[in-house]
């Protein structure tokens, strides 16, 4: 029974026996199947805290990855009745980070039992019942300038649901890995939410909060490895409680907030295309014509991805004539125009000379990338002067498009694409990539840019940054905000959730069709509603039309953002 319980030691290595002894770790030399080299139980790898006293100190002097670990001290905040968080902070850890209690612990229907001594652990159980929510003594705990783990123990007989469950294949969390940095496909996607339903029928839900990529390891056992390529930041666990999923799904919605309720339009089906970047408008008429000859029913179309060229911000030539004929027409049939923007900013507008104070900088200087054919740089939606800036040159881009005014907006590439393949990833100086990924960097900005933080630490949240600042300044120039016009991401992560998130991109196979399921799915589990499973029938590979028709009847019929 103890095989269920292993936890991997030097995860995406293959160290020797002496290396894997060197790192206080056990060497199996008989299981081949197993893990060669794995933590033991209870792990030497871990934290020693002193009696009464809230600082840990790590029991070895090194990580299993050989680096220094981060000094650590326990925080503990009951939120409400039934919502307790843990907080792990490193030492030097800006202070903001560090939650208070709004009630007394004791009011919480959560106790927390601490093991002081040896070795550090912490136990949740049900207050009524002294059901166990989870503990941690069955893996370690780590904490170094680049590589956090820690290890929640379920109950063995509960359901797991949620966190990464489109690279798995399943809602279930029963083996396997998932890595949760936002980005191109469903390869690193995922919510940082775990739904736990146990067989006396109660249910509670853990929220986990980390900078950087997330990865997380589950276990037949129900043992749930959490890792992070976090540096000297923190890790938070909150637990809600609740009788049924319904209850918990309540408590995690009044943290993390829930999304602006959509008009009622925004409800059916959405059509964009990517005219090969020609930004022509005849398809979208012949769509529009066709769409009318056929009764088929559509609610909003975007014309183009490139509506208003490549560059955001800028109205290029004559393309607002000739969106002009096609807006007016779809406005005359009931539809509503939804305009593509991005967070990319060429070099070449006076919102890329304006904005060198916002950007992400590099080693030498202003971080540059490519999007679209274009040298682009990238806003960092944290800095205080950003959202002056954005004001600005939207207010100003929609005052170019008045008879033009779309009804809402499609944030496209927006967690954020980088297409430069040229550049490097920087792996070297990072001391755990995540299984799931090559690197922290392909497709997106390089990972140690940086702006108010270092990019890895806020990459997750970028789009959901763009998305809140982008709907806010809409809606303040289209008028009373009572429009609730809809702003649509690619990119979207938990937390002050005020939009729709557009879905993961797929592959038109039977495949793709199961994953944008599942994406959906773990989406509503973590409290974000309205979302999509990306563009139905697909976005690259060959389709069919068995496919297709498969794909848009469970689309229309069950997902809340067709596209």
């Amino acid at each position: 029974m103890l095989l269920f319980f292993r936890s991997e030691c030097m995860p995406g290595k293959q160290p020797s026996r002496q290396e894997c002894l060197a790192a206080g770790c056990c060497w199996n030399e008989l299981e081949e199947s197993l893990n060669f080299c794995h933590h033991s139980l209870p792990a030497r790898q871990n934290y020693q805290n002193k009696t009464g006293s809230t600082q840990l100190v790590a029991r070895l002097e090194r990580s299993p990855f050989g680096a220094e670990p981060l000094t650590l001290s326990i925080n503990i905040a009951a939120l409400n009745t039934s919502h307790v968080l843990v907080q792990l902070i490193a030492e030097g850890s800006a202070s903001d980070s560090i939650h208070e209690s709004r009630v007394e612990l004791d009011e919480t229907d959560i106790k927390i039992d601490l093991t002081e001594g040896e070795a550090f652990f912490v136990e949740l159980k049900r207050r009524t019942s002294n059901e166990t929510l989870f503990f941690t003594g069955n893996g370690p705990l780590i904490a170094t300038q680049g590589f956090w783990e820690w290890s929640l123990q379920f109950p063995h007989d509960a359901l797991l649901l949620g966190s990464g469950s489109t690279s798995r294949g399943s809602l279930r969390l029963t083996s396997g890995s998932a890595t949760l940095y936002q980005g191109l496909g469903t390869k690193a996607n995922g919510r940082p939410f775990i739904l736990c339903v146990t067989q006396s029928g109660k249910s509670h839900g853990v929220l986990f909060e980390a900078p950087g990529a997330i990865e997380v390891v589950a276990r037949p056992s129900n043992l749930i490895s959490i890792r992070s390529t976090a540096g000297a930041e923190y890790l938070n666990v909150h637990t809600f409680v609740g009788n049924s999923p319904a209850e918990v799904f309540e408590a995690l919605t009044a943290h993390i907030g829930l999304p602006t309720l959509p008009p009622y339009w925004s409800l059916g089906l959405h059509v964009c295309r990517d005219t090969a970047r020609n930004g022509t408008n005849e398809d979208a008429l012949n769509f529009k014509n066709e769409a009318t000859r056929l009764d088929f029913p559509y609610d909003s179309d975007c014309v183009d991805d490139s509506a208003l060229g490549n560059v955001s911000y800028v109205v290029e030539g004559n393309r607002v004539d000739k969106l002009k004929t096609v807006v007016t027409e779809l406005k005359n049939s009931k539809r509503h125009f939804l305009l593509s923007l991005y967070a990319q900013v060429s070099e070449r507008t006076t919102a890329f000379e304006e904005g060198q104070d916002i950007f992400l900088v590099g080693t030498n200087g202003t971080y540059l990338g490519q999007h679209r054919d274009e040298t682009v740089a990238y806003p960092d939606f944290e800095n205080p002067n950003v959202t002056k800036w954005l004001d600005t040159h939207m207010s100003a881009m929609l005052a170019n498009i008045q008879d033009v005014l779309p009804s809402g907006l499609i944030l496209s590439d927006n967690w954020p694409l980088n297409e430069d393949a040229t550049q490097g990833d920087g792996n070297e100086t990072l001391e755990y990539v995540p299984q799931g990924l090559d690197s922290l960097s392909n497709g997106t900005v390089l990972w140690s840019a940086s702006g108010v933080r270092r990019h890895q630490s806020v990459h997750n949240q970028y789009g959901s940054l763009f998305t809140t600042l982008a709907k806010d300044i809409l809606e303040q120039i289209s008028g009373p905000s009572d429009k609730r016009l809809p702003v649509l991401g690619s990119s979207n992560w938990l937390g002050g959730n005020t939009n729709g998130w557009l879905g993961e991109e797929q592959q038109a196979d039977w495949q793709g069709l199961k994953s944008a399921l599942l994406s959906v799915m773990e989406a509503g589990i973590s409290g974000e509603p309205f979302s999509g499973g990306g563009p139905i029938c697909g976005s690259s590979g060959v389709w069919s039309d068995s496919l297709c028709t498969r794909w848009s009847l469970l689309a229309l019929t069950t997902f809340p953002l067709t596209r």
